[in-house]
């Protein structure tokens, strides 16, 4: 298996998988302060900061993309980090 840049790093993603919580089909905004556990959304109470964050989600997504598929091409010209013995 090729390496990733996660690999590379030494993450591993979660041993259920990355979930996407956006298929849901509702948004979901919580006052942790007043809420803690996360038990009653607020986002429709908010939507501007709702439409706030997915645009930011929607920005760091176009940005680091090319992290989630193999190694970047810098990363590939660098060369993988050498493993050492502790």
């Amino acid at each position: 298996m090729a390496p990733t840049f996660c690999t590379m790093a030494g993450y591993a993603p979660p041993a259920g998988g990355i979930q996407d919580f956006s298929k849901r089909g509702y948004d979901e905004l919580y006052d942790i302060e007043a809420d803690p556990s996360e038990s009653y959304s607020v986002a429709e109470r908010h939507p501007e900061v709702v439409a706030d964050m997915k645009q930011r989600l929607a920005d760091a997504q176009a940005r680091f993309g090319p992290f989630r598929e193999g190694v970047p091409p810098f990363f590939q010209k660098a060369g993988a980090p050498k493993a050492t013995q502790d």
